[in-house]
């Protein structure tokens, strides 16, 4: 699946997420392109078991942390990065009040999710709009994210499509040339 997201208030300083396309299969397989103003490429992925980084220029960096490279993902920072939803659905129940919202004239339904005071991080609300029938998420919503570095309020994540990938699209091999240096930082 891959999904496009969009910064839906902030500061335009921050990182460039806005527009960036992320690519996900499980477990725990994506691959996050986000594009600089100037056309460069910074992509970071993971193939599942190995996470890494590939800069527009420079050493690609390659760790077995499953953490290590996650951090541009929506949501990630605040504990929701939606990469392995099994888990991560799992997550949300503890640490949030859900409540089926209903079905809207798009067919898709709406699982709100709304901070529980005990928990500490992450965005106040998160909307999961979902086909019922097949629980694969279209959209979802990070609204109320902590802002104390100055980042967006809030950021949208859109499905654009369900493409099918080869195993070798998670490697970092696919995104850099065959004369990028590689550091193991394990």
């Amino acid at each position: 699946m891959s999904f496009q997201t969009s910064i839906r208030a902030g500061d335009p300083r921050q990182p460039p997420i806005d527009g960036a396309v992320l690519h996900v299969r499980q477990p725990g397989s994506f691959v996050l392109i986000r594009s600089f103003p100037d056309g460069r490429k910074y992509v970071t992925g993971s193939d599942g078991d190995r996470n890494w980084s590939v800069p527009p220029e420079g050493k690609v960096r390659v760790s077995a942390d499953p953490l290590r490279f996650c951090w541009p993902l929506p949501g990630h920072v605040h504990g929701i990065p939606f990469v392995n939803p099994t888990s991560d659905l799992a997550d949300l129940q503890r640490d949030y009040h859900l409540e089926l919202l209903g079905t809207g004239a798009d067919g898709l339904a709406l699982l709100r999710a709304d901070m529980k005071d005990s928990a500490g991080r992450g965005p106040r609300r998160v909307d999961l709009l979902f086909d019922p029938e097949s629980g694969v998420i279209r959209r979802m919503v990070f609204d109320g994210l902590p802002r104390a570095r100055g980042g967006p309020r809030s950021v949208a994540v859109e499905l654009v499509g369900q493409g099918a990938f080869q195993d070798s699209f998670f490697s970092h091999e696919a995104h850099h040339g065959p004369g990028r240096p590689v550091e193991e930082e394990d």
